[in-house]
């Protein structure tokens, strides 16, 4: 294993889960405004597509074929690995990993630890996705146990990602907290977790440390009723990921908040049913460019 200085460890995990990770400077808080948010998501766009990194798939039992189909869509590539055996070897090839804990069993979860363990140690950026947290104990423990591991990114329901911070009234009246109070709490929570945050909800928040929020308004409900769509949606932010690396958390994040938006919307537009929606989702994916996303994405940013 190479040598490099801990700044952070999580006294939760052995030594070899220890994340590990240079110490830098505080960085310089970025300053956009929404045109700018998506001209960046153009060009992260391209980069993507030119670069066609390989992800790491572990996605829930169900929705495997529809995420994996997607991230090739986008212009990604995508792979999987089922036995710990293979983690070390396979994570070395992957440019980032996306992991969705939707259909989780015990095996599932070792072949997981061992996988972010050895991004960890090898700079390689993961997302959590953590689907359905709070209902069963199995992956609500895996993923507050994963959420201390510095995920580059944790993509799920606003409902989803305000239980992990223990925020009691997410899961019993998430109608009652005001736009204001769901920013503050997930900025706080990014905040403690070091990783970047897209919610899922009436509308689509993205946050992260040291950057204005971005908030997108969504057109349509046709994307509720596919199952699977939320973990498509962090795939995508996975490949992204991959693309421009851990240290690009904002670009990354609002750029896959954006072209995923865009494409719903594109497909929002064709679809007359669910089925017609993920066809034309996945369809959206693969012809969408640059200048399709201004006409498609309602962009704000609250700094």
């Amino acid at each position: 294993m190479r040598s490099i200085i801990a700044d952070t460890i999580d006294i939760n995990t052995n030594e070899d889960d220890a994340v590990l990770r240079p110490k830098r400077a505080a960085a310089e808080r970025i300053k956009v405004k929404a045109d700018d948010v998506i001209k960046l998501a153009g060009e992260a766009l391209k980069v993507l597509r030119g670069q066609k990194p390989l992800v790491c798939n572990f996605s829930a039992t169900g929705v495997e074929s529809f995420v994996s189909n997607a991230v090739l869509a986008i212009g990604a590539r995508v792979g999987s690995v089922n036995d710990s055996s293979e983690v070390s070897s396979f994570v070395e090839s992957v440019k980032s990993i996306f992991i969705n804990v939707g259909s989780l069993t015990k095996t599932q979860a070792e072949v997981i630890r061992a996988a972010v363990s050895r991004a960890n140690t090898s700079a390689c950026p993961w997302v959590l996705d953590p689907m359905g947290v709070g209902t069963l104990s199995l992956r609500t423990y895996l993923s507050k146990e994963l959420m201390r591991r510095f995920p580059a990114l944790i993509s799920g329901s606003v409902q989803e990602l305000l239980e992990l911070t223990g925020l009691e009234i997410a899961r019993t009246n998430l109608a009652a907290l005001s736009e204001e109070r769901i920013i503050t709490e997930l900025s706080r929570f990014a905040t403690v977790t070091k990783s970047a945050l897209i919610a899922y909800g009436a509308k689509v928040y993205v946050i992260t440390e040291n950057a204005p929020v971005v908030v997108l308004e969504k057109d349509g409900d046709l994307a509720n009723s596919v199952f699977g769509f939320q973990a498509v949606r962090s795939a995508i932010a996975s490949a992204f990921f991959g693309a421009l690396t851990k240290a690009k958390r904002f670009e990354s994040s609002v750029s896959a908040a954006v072209v995923c938006t865009a494409a719903a919307a594109i497909a929002e537009k064709k679809a007359k049913a669910p089925g017609s929606f993920a066809s034309a989702f996945l369809d959206a994916l693969y012809t969408i460019q640059g200048e399709d996303l201004k006409s498609n994405c309602k962009v704000k940013v609250i700094d």
